[in-house]
């Protein structure tokens, strides 16, 4: 609904804000567990492209649910993202698949189909 009432951009700016928000809570939080000390600079970077290319994903996605035909379809293909994440993992990760995995992909293609009905 937000995305037919503002801009896809105008969106990630609300994002943004709430982001910013929280960053002082994560803060307050990673000082008093002490894991704030000693980052690893190769998880930070990887951490920082993670965010980029989900704020990229997002704005991507808010433009094509925009102009769109049928937003169902492309919201059911977004909410795909768990199944695609197993096949990274285990495509590149060596991620072994369990038969807990197997099921919960089963599951969930069954949700996908029922929401397309």
């Amino acid at each position: 609904m937000s995305v037919d009432r503002i801009h896809p951009y105008q969106l990630q700016i609300v994002a943004g804000i709430v982001y910013a928000l929280v960053v002082p809570i994560w803060l307050y939080l990673l000082h008093a567990s002490c894991v704030s000390s000693g980052y690893d600079r190769a998880g930070v970077i990887w951490g920082i492209g993670c965010i980029l290319a989900n704020v990229i994903g997002v704005i991507i996605f808010g433009g094509l649910l925009r102009s769109s035909s049928d937003p169902g379809m492309l919201a059911t293909l977004i909410a795909m993202n768990p199944l695609v994440t197993l096949g990274l993992t285990v495509a590149f990760l060596g991620e072994e698949l369990t038969l807990k995995k197997v099921l919960s992909v089963f599951l969930m293609l069954c949700g996908f189909v029922m929401f397309n009905l």
